[in-house]
């Protein structure tokens, strides 16, 4: 199939563009089949939902069309004069997720100029890293994306042998940077957008919850228990994190339920329920009007319809029922059954199980029933739902934390790394480059970004969050008991309040917050 040709373009460049569509690399001396290809693929990148995956794409773009040896792509914080790693592609060198820029290095010369730097031989520029040439680079170039004259993100595109970087070259390069920025408007824009209205929507699902479960985080408690099973089943990570936001946003509809009518203590005349029943028809318009994705307004749609065909709004049956609503029925159940109510003690985990398994077939989907009996049945996953579960019923633990969770995650992620890298370099200056390297290796295991997905904002849970904080604890305490054992505990908390003084301002009490058991 073609790809879709903008109406500036002339006819007689249609068939050189459909190559795109296969993915196949152009010759990069091939200077106005570069632009054109360049052209048409920043399209792909102004469709890219969040600013990282702008950048993801346009290094993804240019790493392929240029047949790159290596691309990373990094985001400028003009206040702290540092670069934080977006994207890496290719055989990249080691690479340092936030890094100050070097006065003398290739990248101060493209921030001051706001324009392209190259270098053609890499082994004879002063300005170039060791570790670069020591890695196989030879040539690259370094591309500003701008917002006006102020650069905000570079990327760089390295090759493996020496090469000139004619004008024709750059100025398609720039092209595309022109974009790729224009993107990033949008995106960010977008983000802005989402998060105000993820806010609003937490804040309506999280007073729903309080004024129907006084003990509150009903909802919360469920999207844990969903999450475990959705991942037993073998969802993807984008259908997870949509099973998430169903499962948090489920009863949304009830804010269009009276009072008189949802507390009322004894049963409900049938004109009563009729009304009880609109609340899933209410929360699926309240979620589409709101744009989220249609999997997840379904999903609360349908959350109360039995698996025999006798549920509500549509009585569908079997699995004609969304696989997400399926999925959040068996929580819903379980949840309501095991939580402490004013009037009455929870059940016991095994006591609600048995009843879930009693009622598979007719009100809930055997195969899921069948994979909480699972998941609860692996002593790990029990205690781990037991903590998350906890987590989620309890305040934010982190003041200092935003509180929406796809923005705490990236918090958390940047204090982490920038912390970390300020205090490796102490450290290297004290210990030498063979010690500090054991604790860059000890770093690699943990992912830098949390990755994203159709169903963002929302669905990073409380649990999420916690669940991170101390994977980053646990990290940072190993990383300072190795750096102690080889400087000393007194130098070790100099290079400590030394790191502390260098992170970016706005991170820093994050990083205090990360490291409060330290030294106790």
């Amino acid at each position: 199939m073609g790809i879709p040709v903008r109406g500036s373009l002339r006819g007689w460049a249609r068939d050189l563009l459909r190559t795109l569509a296969m993915a196949q690399p152009v010759a990069w001396r091939d200077h106005t089949s570069l632009a054109l290809h360049l052209l048409e693929a920043a399209s792909r990148v102004t469709e890219a939902p969040d600013p990282d995956r702008v950048l993801q794409r346009a290094a993804e773009v240019l790493h392929r069309l240029l047949q790159a040896h290596s691309t990373v792509a990094y985001v400028y914080h003009a206040r702290e004069g540092a670069l934080e790693l977006r994207a890496a592609l290719g055989r990249v060198p080691r690479l340092r997720p936030y890094m100050p820029v070097r006065a003398s290095g290739t990248t101060s010369r493209l921030l001051l100029t706001s324009e392209p730097v190259v270098v053609s031989e890499a082994r004879t520029d002063p300005a170039v890293r060791p570790e670069l040439v020591a890695a196989g680079v030879r040539a690259f170039v370094g591309l500003p994306i701008l917002h006006g004259r102020t650069v905000r993100a570079v990327i760089y595109v390295n090759f493996p042998q020496p090469r000139d970087f004619p004008p024709e070259f750059l100025a398609a390069l720039v092209a595309f940077g022109r974009q790729a920025s224009a993107a990033l408007d949008r995106a960010e824009a977008s983000r802005a957008l989402r998060v105000a209205r993820d806010r609003m929507i937490v804040s309506l699902a999280e007073a729903v919850d309080a004024r129907d479960h006084p003990t509150g985080g009903h909802s919360r408690r469920i999207q844990v228990i969903a999450r475990a099973v959705g991942q037993a089943l073998g969802l993807d990570g984008d259908t997870l994190a949509m099973l998430e936001t169903a499962a948090l946003l489920h009863d949304i509809g009830k804010i269009g339920v009276r009072d008189a009518v949802l507390l009322k203590p004894h049963r409900l005349s049938p004109e009563e329920r009729r009304e009880v029943e609109q609340h899933s028809l209410i929360g699926a318009r309240i979620l589409a009007a709101a744009a989220l994705p249609p999997e997840v307004v379904e999903a609360v749609r349908h959350v109360h319809e039995r698996f025999d065909g006798t549920g509500y709004p549509a009585r569908l049956a079997g699995e004609r029922i969304p696989l997400l609503s399926r999925i959040v029925a068996v929580p819903d159940a379980f949840e309501a059954m095991t939580a402490d109510r004013p009037y009455r003690k929870g059940t016991s985990w095994e006591e609600a199980l048995a009843e879930l398994e009693q009622h598979a077939g007719t009100q809930f989907d055997p195969v899921v029933v069948r994979a909480l009996r699972a998941v609860l049945g692996d002593p790990a996953q029990r205690a781990q739902i037991a903590a998350d579960i906890t987590a989620a019923s309890s305040p934010d633990a982190d003041p200092t934390l935003p509180l929406h969770p796809m923005e705490a995650v990236s918090v958390l992620a940047k204090s982490f790394y920038a912390f970390a890298w300020y205090f490796i370099e102490g450290f290297e200056g004290t210990a030498g480059a063979a010690l500090a390297e054991r604790l860059v290796d000890h770093l690699a295991v943990i992912p830098l970004f949390e990755p994203s997905s159709r169903g963002e904002g929302v669905v990073a849970s409380r649990a999420t969050v916690l669940r991170r904080l101390a994977e980053y604890r646990e990290q940072l305490r190993r990383l300072l008991d190795q750096a102690c054992q080889v400087c000393g505990e007194r130098l070790c908390e100099a290079l400590v309040e030394d790191a502390l003084r260098r992170v970016p301002r706005d991170l820093r009490d994050t990083c205090a917050f990360l490291l409060r058991d330290f030294g106790r």
